[in-house]
């Protein structure tokens, strides 16, 4: 696997050059298993850039960022591409980014999960949410939420501060050579601790630095499209909650953000990267909704309800992930 990475320019003396795409990487072979269900995009390209998962680090750019990105996705049989990353562990998926930013950040940097639609919440079901989200805000004082607005001015969104989400930070000055991507991210346990208090000796991210991140979670499946391994509950279909939409795995900053209760407007957002996640029963579903409308509201109303609800499940285990 290392040979595989040296190969690709991505390890050893390469890899210096973190933030300068390699070129294009091929769909994977048998070793990456069964994980044609998912499919992953980068939407900072037009037309989106397919980012294929259980294979080599494939490179992205957007006009803020530049880097690679691995996604491990656990299979069943388990794959021997991800083998190592999740034997013997709870985790269902773990990405692993290291790139450079082009220009610093203004503020700070968010990453979470954000739904592309608005959803309409009636009383019961944002009073339900409500409750949730004062859970979620009891672990993570930092978490920025919002169900969207009518107009798409904003979009449903879950996040936290980038810094303190990552399991995994190393950070590598410009001129010395990254750790290798595909193995655990070296950062000493307290540097993490106080990473994700919000104390990172670190500061703020910047140019100058490749930084190598790793993000994992055991309670999201996406080749089922179900969150799993939530204590005491059923397995849930990510369809009862998002019908046929994907959701996006995002970066990014707010401009003239003036306080942390300010709302992220798509206007005044700078996506470093927007990863849209999508299973392929998605597709079908879509194609049958689009031949055979409904044409009463109550569906969408319920599919907005249940978007906030598994929203919260990843906000839930975002925090959570923290701890791990």
């Amino acid at each position: 696997f290392r040979q595989a990475l040296l190969m690709r320019g991505v390890g050893g003396k390469g890899r210096a050059d973190a933030g300068r795409p390699a070129g294009p990487v091929g769909p994977p072979g048998p070793e990456a298993g069964n994980n044609h269900a998912l499919i992953v995009q980068s939407l900072a390209t037009e037309p989106p850039q397919r980012m294929w998962t259980n294979t080599t680090p494939v490179p992205f750019e957007s006009e803020l960022f530049s880097g690679v990105m691995l996604v491990f996705v656990r299979t069943t049989p388990l794959a021997p591409f991800c083998k190592e990353r999740f034997e013997g562990r709870h985790r269902m998926l773990e990405v692993q980014i290291q790139g450079r930013f082009k220009e610093a950040p203004q503020g700070t940097v968010f990453f979470g999960a954000q739904v592309p639609r608005p959803m309409a919440l009636s009383l019961m079901s944002r009073s339900l949410c409500a409750a949730i989200l004062r859970v979620l805000k009891s672990l993570s004082r930092d978490m920025h939420v919002s169900f969207g607005t009518a107009d798409g001015v904003e979009v449903p969104h879950i996040c936290f501060p980038l810094a303190s989400a990552m399991g995994k930070v190393c950070i590598t000055p410009d001129g010395q050579t990254p750790p290798d991507l595909g193995g655990e991210i070296p950062e000493a346990k307290q540097e993490v601790s106080l990473r994700q208090q919000g104390k990172w000796t670190h500061g703020n991210f910047r140019p100058g630095f490749t930084y190598s991140m790793a993000f994992y979670t055991a309670y999201v499946d996406l080749l089922t499209w179900e969150v799993v391994n939530l204590p005491g509950v059923p397995r849930l279909d990510l369809h009862q909650f998002w019908g046929d939409m994907p959701f996006q795995f995002v970066a990014y900053d707010v401009v003239g953000s003036g306080s942390s209760s300010q709302p992220h407007e798509e206007r005044q957002k700078r996506y470093f990267f927007n990863f849209e996640c999508q299973n392929e029963s998605n597709l079908s579903r879509e194609a049958a909704t689009k031949a055979a409308p409904v044409a009463t509201s109550s569906r969408g109303l319920s599919r907005s309800a249940a978007g906030s609800a598994s929203g919260g499940a990843l906000g839930l285990e975002a925090a959570r992930s923290l701890c791990e």
